[in-house]
């Protein structure tokens, strides 16, 4: 049996020189997400028991894609959620190729996500939210190249009473793309 995971996602997550990178981006006035959680999400799962966190790590297992760099070079502000994002200014085709294999794999291996309508796939980085006054101007910012060399099962930390530095997120499984084999479920 694998943890259960409360507001699970499948993300990429940045080296850490790549995530202070993009936590230097100007944000006069916003509320910045800690720099240990900025990750690209690629699927929010929701809540999983224990059978289908196991489920979704089969999911992750043997991605035959080869590792790819994104280039985020624009931050914009996204009035529904009131966020600061980072996106690319080019959709690379590995990342598309990587959603859509990775969301395939989740409809075959967990039910309940074949049956979700997920939003259309915008790749960004959330960098922080709310500003005083309103919205700070999208602009183009220093490109930061982020590669992307794995994937991780993460999902929120302070229900499970676990946030280090006030980290919102837990990872429970990195596996490299085009890796042979994945690292086991942790039971931390």
């Amino acid at each position: 049996a694998g943890p259960v995971i409360r507001r699970a996602f499948c993300a990429v997550w940045p080296v850490p020189a790549v995530a202070e990178s993009l936590a230097a981006w100007p944000l006069p006035g916003a509320g910045r997400a800690v720099t240990a959680d900025l990750h690209l999400t690629l699927h929010f799962l929701g809540d999983l028991d224990s059978a289908l966190s196991v489920r979704v790590a089969e999911a992750l297992e043997d991605l035959p894609l080869a590792p790819f760099t994104l280039t985020l070079a624009r931050r914009e502000f996204w009035p529904g959620p009131a966020a600061y994002v980072a996106v690319p200014v080019v959709f690379p085709a590995g990342l598309s190729d990587l959603h859509q294999l990775l969301g395939a794999r989740l409809e075959r291996l967990v039910p309940a996500f074949a049956r979700r309508d997920e939003p259309p796939f915008r790749p960004h980085v959330t960098l922080g939210r709310g500003a005083p006054g309103g919205a700070i101007a999208d602009i183009d910012c220093v490109p930061v190249d982020f590669p992307v060399a794995a994937v991780t099962l993460a999902g929120a930390a302070a229900a499970l009473g676990t946030a280090v530095a006030g980290a919102r997120y837990r990872r429970y499984q990195t596996t490299p793309l085009g890796a042979a084999a994945s690292r086991e479920l942790s039971g931390e």
